[in-house]
């Protein structure tokens, strides 16, 4: 499969993204994180090798992921990938990753913001802060940026109605609630942003 989407991705590569919008690295309970070895590393790490060599071009860690802590997102093979989160801060108050990603498809400059959710505490070193403040301070920094706004995002689809209420700039949200693998888009969706899972 990787090798199929490289060989297709230098082809296509202007025309989509690639992104994952969390619960990536661990499954969804705490007490199911696996540490196995696979080809001489950690089944996190030979994802985040994958992810990197099928060419991602934004992944958004949950709160799942992080509660693997600090130290893990420092290791090299982690560090490689497009991470973004603009919510997610290590102690001294410093943002751990980009919030956004601006990209150029075809001529039209796509904007990717990521709010991580808070269903569970981060692991030691990290913290995981209110979102609705910090998305709406990203939101106002990009504002003229970008044609097209993109929220990737682990918020439970509770937060849904209220998160469209009030940024109703975004384009498109693409989810990633552990409780469900799919969703109907128009459940969610608005007359201005299309929510997908």
């Amino acid at each position: 499969l990787i090798e199929t989407v490289k060989d297709k991705t230098p082809k296509a590569k202007d025309t989509f993204i690639l992104v994952d919008s969390g619960n990536l690295f661990f499954k969804p309970r705490p007490q199911h994180r696996e540490k196995e070895q696979i080809s001489g590393g950690t089944i996190q790490h030979e994802i985040a090798n994958a992810y990197i060599s099928m060419g991602y071009d934004a992944v958004l860690p949950s709160s799942f992921d992080l509660q693997a802590g600090l130290d893990f997102f420092q290791n090299e093979d982690i560090q490689n990938l497009p991470l973004l989160s603009a919510n997610v801060r290590d102690e001294n108050g410093k943002l751990l990753f980009p919030g956004h990603y601006i990209l150029g498809k075809n001529g039209i400059r796509v904007c990717l913001i990521g709010i991580s959710d808070q269903q569970y505490a981060p692991g030691q070193g990290l913290v995981i802060t209110d979102w609705k403040p910090a998305l709406r301070q990203k939101i106002k920094e990009v504002k003229g940026e970008a044609d097209v706004l993109v929220l990737l995002t682990s918020l439970s689809r509770r937060n849904y109605r209220e998160l469209l209420a009030e940024f109703s700039e975004l384009d498109v949200v693409l989810g990633a609630d552990s409780r469900r693998n799919r969703i109907d888009p128009r459940q969610y969706s608005t007359q201005e942003t299309l929510v997908l899972q």
